[in-house]
């Protein structure tokens, strides 16, 4: 792949889980760190749930290699949230980070 199609930059970020004041837990997403990647769509779907339509991209976003990527984590492209679905090695020896994402809306 030419690095040079790395052309969009996102925020990779992971759950945490904090204390609050009540000695409670509570999750939130943290940056875990930022990565030039190429983002392909590769297609949609609507459905409807509890009587409220919804539509569900897939898209994949292939970035130099990450270790630490998991289908734990997500990604953020400008204002977009997508749920990781699964990280593949892309042509071997660690070069590149394959991520398969659904964006969903409401």
């Amino acid at each position: 792949m030419n690095p040079g199609a790395l052309d969009r930059l996102v925020a990779i970020q992971a759950k945490v889980a904090t204390r609050d004041s009540f000695g409670g837990f509570v999750e939130r997403w943290i940056d875990r760190g930022k990565a030039w990647a190429q983002k392909l769509d590769q297609g949609g779907s609507e459905f409807r749930r509890a009587g409220v339509t919804n539509a569900e991209v897939t898209t994949i976003f292939r970035m130099r290699y990450n270790s630490d990527l998991t289908p734990a984590m997500r990604i953020l492209h400008e204002g977009m949230l997508y749920d990781i679905v699964a990280v593949t090695e892309g042509e071997g020896r660690h070069v590149w980070s394959i991520v398969q994402a659904k964006a969903r809306t409401a």
